[in-house]
């Protein structure tokens, strides 16, 4: 017994390599084959094929991949230990997590889409950050879409089978379509390339490409290069961003692109628009989700979205402001509330979301309402149905939905605030800010809200020294309402960069408001104004 103990101790501990997690549904087992076919036996990895079983047979797969690879391959029981230079498989019938090093299995509900590739993607993510390697190869669906963003966002490594390759395309092309996998390739490349990139993860190649003989002389004039090159093609100042966040994501792509220092890097974003374009991706990375926090979304309903309802009348209008909305999950999550309530309470009042973000590419997608049917987990079968269509594995906003919201471009830390607002909604953006960007944003916001309207952060976020202009409702779910304490307030005029944003069609304006401090709150109002003005939605949506 105590042996067995120290045994389990020393597995627990002993495993430090990296974790590759291969997903694969309909047509996935010819795609395995040849990707243990050229898989090493003592990569000092380990492998875990998580693959759509049918929960009524018993799965093969053991023998048939035993002819292709000459690690062990063992069928997961719960509790088990991950060990290196092993094949681990996920059984019918069940959902599996990892932690601590051991596997963690529940049962699949026979009655409920399930996501197993994405359940396990994010499990993996959690646990083991950058060592995390995902690899999505042919079925047909979405599972392994929603995964990603989470292997992505803890600095892993994606990749995916070619779709013209793969006997259903449907899950590589979801993946890929994110623009967070770093390599596609067919399925017996694919073994080849994880381990470049963990046994060399910065072999020096560019000297071929890169012919410039002048280098940045430090590492410190080389983030410079990069910081001018990402202002100028994205008006985005990353000095105002927390360093450990950025440097984590230059490390990520220099081991993407196998690349040695920061000084090669910088010629690279340079002189490459593809790898500059991947790199401002990696800044913002759009991890977010229908719901996301689901008690936090249950209280600014019951609390704030009632009270704002049942305060306004008919053919009035209800003002949002969601900042940092990504792809927008959450700014349609919020609208459904809305229309919940009105429902609820018999009341239908006009809605009015302005939904923002500094990232025009993620505002595209935002502003489409497309979604993978992966979204169904995070979804209710009622809402669902209420607010979306679904056309193949697509889930789409419904119009009556998608026309109560306004997306436009706007920097939090640079562009005037909006006005008059009943609720303003900032989560998950502010932690990305050093301090006094912090405290930028926040003046902003606090601006923007009305006099006994709310403010809605996210869950590891606070009102940094914005105390006494609100009070506080929920400190764990981040819900304030604000007070008459007027506070000081100066704000640098910068609307060049503000642009609303319409799918397909940029529409710029530039103010006659000279950038400098000011304390007339008119002069902010007028600039919010012109920025409205240029487009304007339908109004009701009840």
């Amino acid at each position: 017994m105590a042996s067995r103990t120290k045994n389990s101790i020393e597995l627990s501990q002993s495993f430090s390599s990296y974790v590759v997690c291969i997903g694969a549904s309909a047509g996935g087992l010819e795609a395995l084959e040849l990707f243990f076919s050229r898989c090493p036996k003592d990569s000092g990895m380990a492998f875990v094929v998580v693959q759509h079983l049918s929960p009524d047979h018993k799965s093969m797969m053991s023998d048939l991949l035993s002819r292709y690879t000459e690690m062990p391959i063992q069928i997961v029981e719960d509790g088990m230990y991950i060990r290196p230079n092993h094949v681990f498989l996920i059984p019918p019938a069940t959902l599996m997590r990892i932690s601590d090093h051991r596997f963690q299995l529940t049962k699949k509900s026979p009655h409920t889409l399930t996501l197993p590739i994405d359940i396990f993607f994010t499990s993996l993510s959690e646990s083991y950050k950058a060592k995390s390697i995902g690899v999505v190869l042919s079925g047909t669906g979405s599972d392994g879409t929603r995964g990603a963003y989470a292997i992505n966002d803890a600095g892993g490594f994606l990749l995916a089978q070619k779709p013209s390759t793969a006997k259903f395309d449907g899950m590589p092309n979801s993946v890929i379509a994110t623009g967070l996998v770093d390599e596609i390739l067919i399925a017996e490349k694919l073994a080849l390339r994880i381990v470049e990139h963990i046994k060399n993860p910065q072999k020096k190649v560019m000297d071929s490409i890169l012919t410039d003989p002048q280098r940045p002389f430090d590492e410190e004039a080389s983030l410079e290069m990069i910081f001018k090159a990402l202002v100028q093609s994205g008006g985005v100042d990353f000095h105002d961003y927390k360093m450990a966040t950025v440097s984590r994501r230059l490390e990520r792509r220099m081991q993407v692109k196998r690349i040695a220092n920061i000084q090669d890097y910088a010629l690279l974003v340079e002189q490459d628009p593809a790898e500059l374009a991947s790199l401002k991706r990696e800044l913002f990375i759009p991890v977010t989700s229908f719901f996301r926090d689901a008690l936090a979304f249950e209280e600014l309903s019951n609390v704030a979205i009632n009270d704002i309802v049942n305060k306004t009348a008919a053919g009035e209008t209800i003002r949002v402001w969601s900042a940092g909305v990504a792809t927008g999950e959450e700014v349609y999550s919020i609208a459904m509330l809305f229309m919940e309530a009105f429902e609820r309470e018999k009341r239908w009042p006009n809605l009015k979301i302005f939904a923002t973000d500094v990232n025009p590419l993620i505002l595209e997608l935002a502003a489409a309402g497309q979604y993978p049917e992966s979204v169904a987990a995070e979804l209710t079968k009622e809402r669902l149905e209420r607010f979306f269509h679904k056309t193949g594995n697509v889930f789409t906003v419904k119009p009556e939905l998608r026309q109560c919201v306004v997306f436009a471009r706007h920097n939090l830390l640079v562009d005037p605030p909006f006005t008059r607002m009943n609720l303003v909604t900032c989560r998950n953006t502010l932690i990305y800010f050093k301090a006094d960007a912090q405290a930028k944003a926040l003046h902003r916001l606090q601006y923007a809200t009305n006099y006994d309207s709310y403010l809605f952060l996210g869950s590891s976020e606070s009102l940094a020294g914005m105390n006494k202009g609100f009070k506080t409702l929920s400190s764990k779910y981040k819900l304030f309402q604000r007070n008459n304490v007027s506070l000081p307030f100066a704000l640098e005029a910068n609307t060049d960069s503000s642009q609303l944003y319409v799918p397909n069609i940029t529409k710029s304006f530039k103010s006659n408001v000279r950038p400098r401090n000011f304390n007339d709150a008119s002069l902010i109002d007028e600039s919010s104004a012109e920025l409205l003005k240029a487009y304007t939605p339908p109004l009701n949506c009840g």
